[in-house]
C-alpha cells in the first residue's frame, strides 16, 4: 500500500509567545532609556558643577585683584620743626574702597539696566573702578566691572568691610556698608558670592544654602554654590 505524506503546515508564534517577546522587548527598551536618561542627567550635573566652580573662582580672582591693587599709601613730605627735619607719618585717611547703593545718578561707567547689588568702588592703579551685579545682554545675572560683564551666573553678592579700630593696620571688626563708621579705616573686605550654573531642574531637589544666602529661592533646582574670600587691602596694611 502506497504511503502518502502530507506536508506539515508552517506554524507561527502563539499568542503567549508573542506576548512574552513583547514584554521582554519593552523591558529592554525601558532599560536602555533609563541608562540614556541617567547618563544625560549625570552629564548635565557635571557640566553645571564645572561652570559654577569656574565662574566662582574667576569672579573672586577679579575682585581680589582689584582690591589688592587699591589703597595706595600717601606719605606726607618731611616738615621742619625747631630746626630739625622730621619725617611725617603715612596718611591712612584716604578711603581705599567704598560701598554704596545703586541709586541714580550712577557713575558713567556703571550700566543703567537694573543693578541688583550694592556697588563696590575701588581704585586699582589709581583708576576708579566699580564692581557690581546686573543682567547681561542675555538677561543672565553677571558680575560687572565698570560697564563690562566679566562673569555670568553670579546671582548674589554680600560684602563686609573690615575696619581697623585700634590703629594697628589689622581688621578688628567686619561691618556691612551701612554700619561702616570711617571708610578710611577699612583695610579688608570679606566677599561672599552665590553662583548658579546650568539650566533649571539639574539637581534632584531645591538646595538649602548657608548664610548669608539661606533665604535665596532655589526652587528652580539649578546648581548653586557659595564662594567666600577675605581680601586684605595690602597697600593699606603696610
Amino acid at each position: 500500500m502506497s504511503k502518502y505524506y502530507r506536508k506539515k503546515a508552517q506554524q507561527g508564534f502563539s499568542l503567549v509567545e508573542l506576548m512574552i517577546a513583547m514584554v521582554l522587548g519593552l523591558l529592554l527598551l525601558i532599560g536602555v532609556s533609563n541608562l540614556f536618561i541617567g547618563s544625560s542627567q549625570t552629564y548635565r550635573l557635571q557640566e553645571a558643577l564645572f561652570r559654577v566652580q569656574e565662574s566662582g573662582r574667576f569672579a573672586l580672582d577679579i575682585i581680589q585683584r582689584d582690591l589688592q591693587a587699591t589703597g595706595f599709601q600717601i606719605i606726607e613730605p618731611p616738615r621742619l620743626e625747631s630746626g630739625l627735619l622730621r619725617k611725617r607719618n603715612k596718611n591712612w585717611s584716604t578711603a581705599a574702597v567704598t560701598g554704596f547703593d545703586p541709586v541714580a545718578p550712577l557713575p558713567s561707567v556703571v550700566i543703567n539696566n537694573g543693578v541688583t547689588s550694592e556697588i563696590l568702588r575701588a581704585n586699582p592703579a589709581g583708576v576708579e573702578t566699580f564692581l557690581y551685579l546686573a543682567p547681561d545682554v542675555n538677561g543672565e545675572s553677571a558680575l560687572f566691572r565698570n560697564s563690562d560683564a566679566m562673569v555670568e551666573g553670579v546671582v548674589d553678592i554680600r560684602l563686609l568691610y573690615g575696619e581697623d579700630t585700634s590703629n594697628d593696620r589689622q581688621a578688628d571688626v567686619f561691618r556691612a556698608r551701612t554700619a561702616v563708621t570711617d571708610w578710611g579705616d577699612v583695610v579688608a573686605v570679606r566677599v561672599d558670592l552665590l553662583v548658579a550654573g546650568g539650566a533649571a531642574n539639574v539637581v534632584d531637589a531645591a538646595q538649602v544654602l548657608p548664610a548669608p544666602f539661606n533665604a535665596f529661592d532655589t526652587s528652580d533646582r539649578r546648581m548653586y554654590h557659595v564662594f567666600s574670600r577675605t581680601v586684605a587691602l595690602r597697600n593699606k596694611m603696610r
